[in-house]
């Protein structure tokens, strides 16, 4: 835990810094009806002010984060790299250094890339494309053959996706309705008092189908390719 004498040395640090938004900065603002939002890949602001000690605040992150990946990129501590990205970033900087990855990394990586992501459709593309790889390895990770749930599995089965009608076409399934249930009515888009407009699809796979499954997340996720 910081102490008090670090706190107001950082508070001194970020008075000295420029007012303006640094310019690697402003290209990633979007305008929003009341707050613009930042979303760099190594900051993010859901409520941009563009008041100078914000902008001060926002140009001292980006500074520290640029000076942490150039040194994981310089050490080859890709995984590090990655993973200092913001969340909605981190795949699509993990499709631009996939060379420099081995099986195993590959693998490794992307599964918990995968763990850690919250919106898959959003890059739906770019997910499938990369699984899809001809990479060796891929089970150790993506299918734990010892789990018993995931052995217990019938050859024929019923999965499930919670969804709404932008983001029906997925590649994150559940054998447990009671969870697509929750994902599809548990979000509410900004003045929702009720989520209505969620659905739960159904249909009938071969265990063969199945690319992945983790229960990690107390989810029991299918991944299905198309």
């Amino acid at each position: 835990m910081a102490t008090l004498e670090q706190i107001n040395e950082t508070e001194k640090l970020i008075r000295k810094q420029e007012t303006t938004l640094h310019p690697d900065l402003k290209i990633y603002l979007s305008k929003g009806k009341r707050f613009d939002a930042l979303q760099h890949p190594l900051v993010y602001d859901p409520l941009y002010m563009g008041d100078d000690y914000g902008n001060q605040r926002l140009n001292l992150y980006y500074k520290d984060g640029k000076a942490q990946i150039d040194k994981f990129w310089k050490e080859k501590k890709y995984c590090h790299y990655i993973f200092s990205h913001q969340t909605p970033w981190r795949v699509r900087i993990f499709h631009t250094i996939q060379q420099k990855l081995n099986n195993e990394n590959y693998w490794g990586m992307l599964f918990e890339l995968w763990i850690d992501s919250e919106n898959i459709w959003q890059d739906l593309y770019l997910w499938t494309e990369l699984l899809k790889s001809n990479r060796r390895g891929k089970d150790k990770h993506f299918i734990d053959q010892e789990d018993e749930t995931y052995k217990a599995l019938p050859k024929k089965l019923i999965v499930y996706r919670g969804h709404r009608r932008h983001n029906k076409d997925g590649l994150s399934w559940t054998t447990s309705k009671k969870k697509a249930n929750w994902f599809a009515f548990s979000y509410r888009e900004r003045g929702e008092k009720k989520n209505k407009r969620g659905r739960v699809s159904q249909k009938i796979i071969n265990k063969s189908e199945i690319f992945g499954y983790t229960d990690r997340r107390d989810e029991k996720e299918i991944i299905l390719l198309p």
